[in-house]
């Protein structure tokens, strides 16, 4: 039932109740002189007006009370069946003599679904008469749809500062260089045995590696370590038989310690495509030692390698006197005085050996 129903029925139930409370009863009233018409028509009509304006009042918190819930709209049968609601009331506190008045009452909701026809109430004598009037029911008009549109906003994709550990394997020779240059910043720091310890552990990655083998040799002969010094170059040589750069170094920490003999040990084997330095210094040693079997080999190997010099030349000269090889000796004195870059004192020891030299001819040829 819609709320415009319960409001007309709740009035007939009231009308009711007040029929049963008091008989109506036809009223006599006097004729009134045709005088007093418009008088009568406008007291009437303001009287009409409050008596209006009470009932109103009383039924309006059912008429306006705010639609909670859908109103049902009647159809055109239920309309067409709805009686007309009469009702006399002669009891009320206004009930006075209404003529040919009509009251209008229009009622809106807020909503503008439902508009009724006033409620006209006809009072004629004592009687008031109550027509219900059929509803023009407008067909609603569908309010526009609002849609609204949120915009959720999209999440945020937290990036995480990650860091990515990433495992790279160093070559032995990565490894060795890193450690080189720690030792190095320990020496430039005065740090010996730090850089010792990572000289040593270069050498476990690189034990080829000579250049840092002699280094560690020299740091423990800084230190007194002799041995320890002569142990790591021995090593080397027997990782490397033909490391000439490991028995020259070895050579020279022996001839510092005058141990001629084992300085010139470490230089008797002659390694491939030998350089000249090795055979300089190992035909120097077996000169000092006077081991002329190895001088001869030394300086003939010199010689050959560069014949320009006066003083591999000179060198050979000595040792083929010393063999009493006078010939050959007078050969290469000869050979000795006449290349660049001899000196005065060397021409003038060059020209008594060769003075020496020609008077042992002369004695050899006079017997």
């Amino acid at each position: 039932m819609s709320v415009m129903n319960k409001a007309l029925a709740d009035i007939e139930n009231k009308n009711k109740d007040v029929e049963k409370e008091s008989k109506i009863e036809k009223a006599e009233i006097t004729p009134v002189t045709s005088s007093n018409k418009l008088a009568w028509a406008v007291g009437g009509f303001t009287l009409s007006l409050c008596v209006g304006g009470w009932a109103v009042s009383q039924q309006m918190t059912t008429l306006v009370t705010p639609i909670s819930e859908p109103l049902s709209i009647p159809t055109q049968d239920e309309r067409t069946a709805q009686p007309t609601i009469a009702t006399s009331i002669s009891s009320s506190p206004t009930s006075k003599v209404i003529e040919n008045a009509n009251v209008s009452v229009y009622v809106e909701s807020n909503q503008s679904i439902n508009s009724a026809k006033p409620i006209t109430v006809v009072s004629k004598k004592a009687s008031l008469t109550v027509k219900k009037p059929t509803p023009i029911v407008k067909k609603p008009v569908a309010p526009p749809v609002l849609v609204a549109q949120v915009a959720t906003p999209a999440k945020k994709e937290s990036v995480v500062g990650s860091m990515a550990v990433e495992q790279v394997e160093l070559t032995p020779r990565q490894l060795a260089n890193n450690a080189i240059e720690r030792a190095k910043k320990e020496l430039d720091s005065n740090n010996l045995d730090g850089a010792i310890a990572e000289f040593e552990t270069a050498l476990k990655y690189q034990s080829s590696d000579e250049d840092t083998r002699r280094r560690l040799a020299a740091l423990y002969y800084g230190k007194k370590d002799l041995r320890k010094s002569i142990e790591l170059l021995q090593h080397g040589i027997r990782l490397n038989e033909d490391s000439q750069a490991l028995r020259i170094a070895l050579s020279k920490i022996l001839i510092k310690e005058n141990q001629p003999e084992a300085a010139l040990s470490s230089l008797i084997y002659l390694p491939n495509d030998v350089d000249t330095d090795y055979l300089a210094m190992r035909a120097a040693l077996a000169q000092q030692i006077k081991n002329g079997t190895v001088a001869f080999e030394t300086y003939q190997m010199l010689v050959e390698k560069e014949p320009d010099s006066a003083r591999w030349w000179l060198g050979l000269a000595i040792q083929q006197e010393r063999k009493m090889m006078y010939p050959e000796a007078k050969k290469s004195y000869q050979q000795a005085i006449g290349r660049v870059g001899v000196s005065k004192q060397t021409q003038a020891f060059i020209r008594d050996r060769l003075s020496l030299l020609e008077s042992l001819e002369e004695t050899s040829s006079a017997n």
